[in-house]
């Protein structure tokens, strides 16, 4: 079978773009096997945690109405998605 981007999905040596790509980047072999456990492990995933899923709290606005209580002090932001470095989406209270 061949898809409408011209990646065949029974041809471990498929040249379609993604696939190379996939090789190039990767070193993988066979993009389309590994493709394959990564569908698999992630339909093990509870919804939640799914990344393939939509997650409504991604798009929540993350700015109260009213002004911080505190003088100086900022909202906690409430989105899932992050942004720049990793260390910026820990927080220790």
């Amino acid at each position: 079978k061949t898809t409408s981007g011209g990646h065949d999905l029974e041809n471990k040596k498929c040249e379609c773009t993604e696939c190379a790509e996939i090789r190039r980047s990767t070193g993988c072999e066979n993009p389309n096997e590994c493709m394959g456990k990564a569908s698999q492990f992630l339909a093990t995933l509870p919804p939640r945690w799914d990344p393939r899923g939509v997650h409504p709290e991604d798009y929540e606005n993350g700015e109260d109405e009213e002004d911080p209580p505190e003088e100086n002090a900022k909202w906690f932001e409430r989105k899932v998605t992050t942004n720049g470095h990793l260390g910026n989406a820990f927080r220790i209270f």
